[in-house]
């Protein structure tokens, strides 16, 4: 699934709720490209692969090398 930041909403529980969520389950791309651009657009994507790799280092990898071009400076 790939959404656009704006489509998801943090609720004051801090849970996520995603919007708008047509085109983020029909696309073929398995990885979420679009909210890691829009992450390092706004210079928050360094601080959001942190949580990962802190979270699910097996995902952190599989990431990485799907996507190296996002974790060039880790």
């Amino acid at each position: 699934m790939d959404a656009s930041l704006r489509h998801i909403l943090v609720s004051k529980d801090k849970t996520l709720k995603l919007v708008d969520h047509y085109h983020a389950f029909t696309q073929k791309d398995p990885y979420p490209v679009k909210f890691l651009r829009q992450l390092e657009e706004l210079g928050l994507l360094y601080q959001f692969l942190d949580h990962v790799l802190q979270l699910d280092e097996k995902l952190f990898s599989q990431w990485k090398k799907a996507m190296p071009n996002y974790f060039h400076n880790i």
